[in-house]
């Protein structure tokens, strides 16, 4: 543990398993995703093969909703405590029961998400 408490982790899941984050894995942007209960966001989706929205991306510093079809899951990934948080460079998150919130440390934006909802935010 460094940070006040936080653990620098590359990937991590939640302890229901359901949302799972990669922070640090080679080749993709920071995102979180969820194993059950994908938003449904037609407007988000158009012209998407799916109208749920089940991933969200730290792109740029900025939050991106993902409407994917494909998952980014990692089998083996470490469980992040409720109340626990993450950190790499450029991303922090903290596991609640409630859900997950990641924020860019280098750009503005960020997003919280749980089964059926997800929010961004912008700071």
């Amino acid at each position: 543990m460094t940070r006040k408490g936080a653990e620098e982790l590359a990937d991590f899941t939640t302890p229901s398993g359901n949302i799972y984050c990669a922070l640090n894995v080679a080749s993709m942007p920071a995102a979180c995703e969820l194993r059950e209960g994908a938003v449904p966001s037609p407007d988000v989706c158009a012209g998407a093969p799916t109208t749920t929205v089940g991933r969200l991306e730290l792109q740029g510093g900025r939050a991106v909703p993902v409407c994917n079809t494909d998952t980014i899951v990692r089998s083996g990934a470490p469980v992040l405590a409720y109340g626990q948080a993450a950190y790499t460079r450029d991303t922090a998150c903290v596991s609640e029961e409630i859900g997950v919130t990641c924020v860019s440390r280098s750009g503005s934006g960020g997003f919280f998400l749980h089964r059926g909802e997800y929010v961004l935010l912008d700071r």
